[in-house]
């Protein structure tokens, strides 16, 4: 009867412990150490290897490394455990939409979005699946989510405005009219 005893589920990691092994790992990912990145996450207690955070950067440093179904299957596992997580729905609609699966991508979006409706990944990835599915009156509809969103919330935080610039660029990029550009400018309350 012990042989057939499951081992206790991990307990969730407390907000402050998961922040601080985060940071470092998120160096390694910047200044382009994947596998450093990797292995640190690996390293950590099944508690902290559980929480989104650690789990959104695991994988981010596996795709990185040309690890795709590694960064996937990071994010699936941890989507068993979280199945409403906004920022792990997010990321795998960003990995289903660069491996070109439009339709999964899609409905994950939704249901990232039905969560949080406010899910920066989630919104940069629905900008492109648009886009890139031909939808080109949708793709600029929802980048000016953006423009509203940093109309709205004034963010100051550098990850924030990183992913705010992201999804107007995506649109600028694609729509370079000078028009577009100037639309796009004025409509920014800084």
């Amino acid at each position: 009867a012990a042989q057939d005893e499951q081992p206790a589920p991990a307990k969730p990691a407390a907000a402050a412990e998961v922040q601080e092994v985060v940071a470092p790992i998120r160096e390694h990912l910047l200044k382009g150490r994947y596998a450093e990145g990797a292995e640190a996450c690996d390293e950590l207690s099944p508690e902290l290897q559980q929480s989104s955070g650690v789990v959104l950067l695991w994988s981010q440093c596996l795709e990185e490394q040309g690890d795709m179904a590694g960064a996937v299957a990071k994010i699936t596992v941890a989507l068993e455990k979280q199945p409403d997580s906004p920022a792990l729905l997010g990321r795998l609609a960003e990995l289903q939409h660069r491996q070109g699966q439009f339709a999964d991508c899609a409905a994950t979006l939704e249901r990232s979005l039905a969560a949080d409706p406010d899910e920066l990944r989630s919104r940069i990835v629905q900008v492109s699946l648009r886009r890139d599915t031909g939808r080109e009156d949708e793709a600029l509809e929802a980048s000016r989510w953006f423009i509203g969103h940093y109309n709205r919330l004034q963010p100051e935080s550098a990850e924030v405005l990183v992913g705010i610039a992201r999804g107007v660029e995506l649109v600028a990029l694609w729509n370079r009219s000078e028009e577009h550009t100037s639309e796009l400018q004025s409509q920014f309350r800084i």
